[in-house]
């Protein structure tokens, strides 16, 4: 199990074993956790299909760490920026999604950038390479998602009050023209 502290900048890391012991089956792992540099506030974490990289949202630094994993440790590899120059009070890491096919992956960046950045995936290493920043078309990106066919990627704003609904290639990953605005 692993719990983002946004405030610690960690990554605490439990086990959990209810065979060994159905009273108490959650336990520090023997990395009991993983420091993030001061002020990153680490927020989403997600795993590869293959469970063997990781990739963390920074929401405070706006970036993404990548990591190795092997039996219950991250190693940390690659740390990507979102928005390279912005001042720290104009942006926000936030929600991180995988393509179905595990091929890119699209994190959206809050504050005055309200973008998405697309990223390839090397399949052997988990690293990052960026591929297209794009706008969300609206303010603050609260939770975005990849239609079922991979075809579309639909986006929330909060603060703007809508969904977006752009194109997807399925190939290469990009995100192109918007579909539809729908206001909420």
């Amino acid at each position: 199990v692993f719990s983002n502290d946004l405030g610690a900048d960690k990554v605490f890391i439990y086990k959990f074993d209810p065979k060994a012991n159905p009273d108490l089956p959650l336990t520090p792992a023997k990395t009991a956790s993983i420091a993030l540099p001061a002020g990153s506030g680490p927020r989403h974490l997600l795993f590869s299909a293959d469970g063997k990289h990781a990739w963390l949202t920074m929401e405070m630094s706006a970036q993404v760490a990548v990591f190795d994993y092997n039996d219950g440790v991250l190693t940390q590899t690659q740390m990507v920026d979102l928005a390279a120059g912005q001042p720290t009070s104009d942006k926000a890491g936030a929600a991180l999604h995988a393509s179905a096919d595990g091929k890119f992956l699209y994190v959206s960046n809050r504050g005055t950038a309200n973008q998405l950045v697309v990223f390839s995936i090397d399949p052997a290493t988990g690293q990052l390479k960026e591929l297209q920043k794009r706008s969300v078309e609206g303010d603050h990106p609260r939770e975005f998602s990849l239609d079922p066919s991979g075809k579309f990627l639909l986006i929330a704003n909060q603060k703007s009050n809508e969904i977006v609904v752009v194109e997807r290639d399925a190939k290469t990953g990009l995100l192109g023209k918007t579909v539809q605005k729908l206001p909420m």
